[in-house]
């Protein structure tokens, strides 16, 4: 039988080098992360490393998301590390359910790469993209085709210009601005400030901010983790105004070349759904991995494109509001209510 060991900060050390050494994980595999989201939102972490026979075999990062009109378990986006599901997935999803029970949770939700058990419900609406990337930015320029390397030379003749730091709380700051606005505009709540200082704090040296240039004005944004030999593009914000500057070509592609440089492999570009125009621009950039990415529940849960319609009325209020309200409300929502 698997047994079930929360996790402490006497073993935060031992679940760290596990995720390190499994090829299946991801940044949010981290035990960082249960400090990020009960730091910034109050939710309580249940992270749990499976041990059979006194050895890990897998890791159980889940938090408790309760809010005013949300209460469910969520996994993080790389879902569950779990060596041979198929013989103990089964045992894991009863005790996920009895932690749910007892804490009176409504649903369970896991963004996970396999189903634990066959009572789960199954949503295949998102897929996610990875870039593989190339040897160095000469083939990079070669493989994306004409229509982005147009876009990418009309950026320059605009003078954009970019650079890559380590985030400090002035760059977290002025990162968030542009990421709010662009949301505002988008009809989308924003998560915190906080909960990106908490990521800068916990994360460390996994975190850096592209940030792109019009002469003197900051006008884009990517909030970029490094894990092993992959970059995250985890956020990414524009200011409208100045899309026709080509800047959405020229700042993928330097994010693109930042990782080149820095010896990853993979780009990944993040999850979206088909057949919209994220998606679409996306698949635009050269070889690229198209993966499911499936969301498992224990309640069968209604569609986005039914969810949108639902939210079409608030979506539309939402982007006539001022930005300083969508930074002060849009955390409020985002812990209250389930935006996903």
């Amino acid at each position: 039988m698997i047994e079930f060991v929360r996790l402490e900060n006497k073993n935060k050390e031992l679940w760290n080098n596990y995720a390190l050494s499994n090829s299946d994980s991801e940044i949010y595999h981290l035990a960082s992360w249960a400090d990020i989201y009960s730091e910034s939102y109050g939710y309580k972490p249940y992270f749990f490393l499976l041990k059979l026979n006194d050895k890990v075999v897998g890791l159980l990062p889940i938090i408790h998301q309760k809010g005013l009109f949300k209460n469910i378990l969520a996994s993080l986006p790389g879902g569950i590390l779990l060596e041979n599901p198929e013989s103990h997935g089964e045992e894991v999803y009863r005790f996920i359910i009895a932690l749910k029970n007892k804490l009176q949770a409504k649903d369970v939700v896991l963004y996970n790469r396999y189903r634990l058990s066959c009572e789960m419900f199954e949503s295949t609406e998102n897929i996610r993209i990875l870039k593989n990337l190339p040897k160095d930015d000469i083939e990079l320029l070669n493989e994306i085709g004409k229509k982005r390397r147009w876009g990418i030379r009309k950026a320059q003749e605009h003078g954009l210009t970019h650079q890559v730091f380590s985030p400090t709380k002035d760059l977290i700051k002025t990162f968030h601005q542009i990421y709010a606005k662009h949301y505002r505009d988008l009809g989308t709540p924003v998560h915190s400030l906080l909960f990106f200082v908490k990521q800068a704090e916990h994360l460390g040296d996994y975190v850096r901010i592209l940030f792109v240039w019009k002469d003197d004005t900051p006008i884009c944004v990517k909030w970029l983790i490094h894990y092993k030999s992959a970059i995250i593009s985890s956020e990414s914000a524009t200011l409208k105004e100045y899309y026709f500057t080509r800047v959405s070509d020229y700042q993928v592609f330097h994010a693109l070349k930042y990782a080149i440089d820095n010896s990853c492999s993979t780009y990944n570009m993040g999850r979206s759904q088909i057949d919209t125009g994220a998606f679409n621009f996306k698949k635009s950039w050269g070889e690229l991995d198209i993966e499911e990415y499936p969301i498992f529940s224990s309640k069968l849960r209604s569609g986005i494109g039914a969810k949108k319609k639902k939210f079409n009325l608030f979506i539309n209020l939402w982007k006539r509001m001022p930005v300083p309200l969508t930074k002060l409300v849009g955390p409020i929502l985002r812990k209250h209510l389930s935006l996903d």
